[in-house]
């Protein structure tokens, strides 16, 4: 399972160019985080998800290896997710 990385809302889901199903939220104050080699989509556009939702399930359609890309992004500076999610 997938879950948001903080509260926001869904302005993307579906396919996107070499990164397979994705989905991106918005957070608020330029935030965004984008998901994507997702193996299954359990939210749409539109919806407004909570910090720890489930929003997806991992697992690349074309490999079917349960793996993630996780992107994190201010504006349209790109942070190390690693360095964010260890702090909370």
């Amino acid at each position: 399972e997938v879950a948001a990385v903080a509260s926001g809302r869904i302005i993307y889901a579906g396919l996107f160019r070499s990164y397979g199903q994705v989905v991106i939220i918005d957070h608020g104050e330029s935030f965004f985080s984008i998901y994507g080699e997702l193996g299954e989509i359990l939210k749409t556009k539109g919806m407004k998800v909570a910090l720890g939702s489930i929003i997806a399930r991992s697992g690349s359609l074309k490999s079917g290896l349960g793996r993630l890309y996780l992107e994190l992004r201010r504006g349209t500076e790109a942070l190390d997710p690693m360095v964010w999610l260890m702090r909370k």
